[in-house]
């Protein structure tokens, strides 16, 4: 039987990565070898990409229950009544933020690429023959057209929210920020003032993330950083190789004909949206490139 469930998340300066469960709950059998017989348990957990600092929390909870109620405890990764070893993964609260928005997206865009159906077989053995025109009647390929916006909000969203973390911690940012005369509207302002919003958010606001000039001119303007430079780059991407920047306009093209004329391409096959999935992913590494390798931030894992 399940008692109390908890899970805990911390979003100052973005100190959890996956934060800390805890469920007590009522045994029933022998927890492990030597463990006396018990009428509850206690179970944490949290993951091997934790945070330090979720992982200092786990030990904390472990500490204050063996000192409430005493008992052995079991760590899988350090062995018996042992505690977690914690060290440093070298990233500051903004490394931290961008990693998370890093990792949201990375998760979303690798759950689609999972879920992508295939094409119906009998049509798809049409394409390459004289009744390959047939093919293009498939269902599968109208709902491809659904995930050429999904593709775009990705790295609006990545690029948005990384706008807005560098805005929060970083000090000529900061500095900039105290000197602005621009007019708010009196709604933000009373949601600033009533702690439901952010000034940083209201910043965001001002610019819009759905197109390259609107993230150029945000970034550039607060941080000197030449967006379009730094997505001037070739990449493959499936079997061809494509220029960053141009690949993110053909995708924004793309999505306003779905949003804006409700077109379908009914040409658009299953390589073809697993490519534009692929081409997401690395606009949003393409920026964090330049972020590790120019501004010596460390934030994914495999550097």
């Amino acid at each position: 039987m399940l008692g109390p469930h908890r899970l805990r998340f911390s979003d100052i300066e973005y100190q959890s990565y996956d934060g800390v469960e805890a469920t007590i709950f009522a045994p029933t059998e022998g927890l492990d070898e030597g463990s006396r017989p018990c009428a509850w348990a206690l179970h944490t957990r949290t993951r091997a990409s934790a945070s330090p600092a979720d992982k200092e929390q786990q030990n904390c909870v472990v500490r204050a229950a063996r000192k409430r109620f005493g008992g052995p405890f079991h760590n899988d990764s350090a062995g018996k009544n042992r505690y977690t070893k914690i060290e440093d993964d070298g990233r500051d609260a903004p490394s931290r933020g961008i990693y998370r928005a890093h990792e949201s997206v990375r998760e979303s865009v690798s759950a689609f690429q999972y879920a992508l159906p295939d094409p119906t077989p009998d049509l798809k053995r049409l394409v390459g023959t004289d009744l390959e025109p047939l093919s293009e009647v498939d269902p599968q390929r109208v709902l491809y057209n659904a995930l050429v916006p999904f593709a775009l909000a990705a790295v609006e969203h990545f690029f948005s929210r990384s706008f807005r973390i560098l805005l929060e911690f970083n000090p000529k940012a900061r500095e900039r920020l105290q000197g602005q005369t621009r007019k708010v509207e009196m709604a933000e302002a009373l949601s600033i003032a009533e702690g439901e919003a952010s000034i940083e958010n209201v910043v965001v606001g001002w610019y819009s993330f759905q197109n390259l000039d609107g993230i150029q001119r945000a970034f550039n303007e607060w941080f000197g950083m030449d967006i379009r430079k730094i997505l001037r780059r070739r990449t493959r991407i499936g079997r061809r190789i494509v220029t960053l920047d141009a690949a993110l306009q053909r995708m924004i093209d793309a999505r306003h004909g779905v949003i804006h004329r409700l077109y379908i391409d009914r040409g658009l096959r299953k390589h073809d949206i697993s490519e534009l999935l692929d081409t997401a992913m690395a606009l949003v590494d393409a920026f964090v490139d330049h972020l590790e390798s120019e501004k010596s931030m460390r934030i994914r894992d495999n550097v």
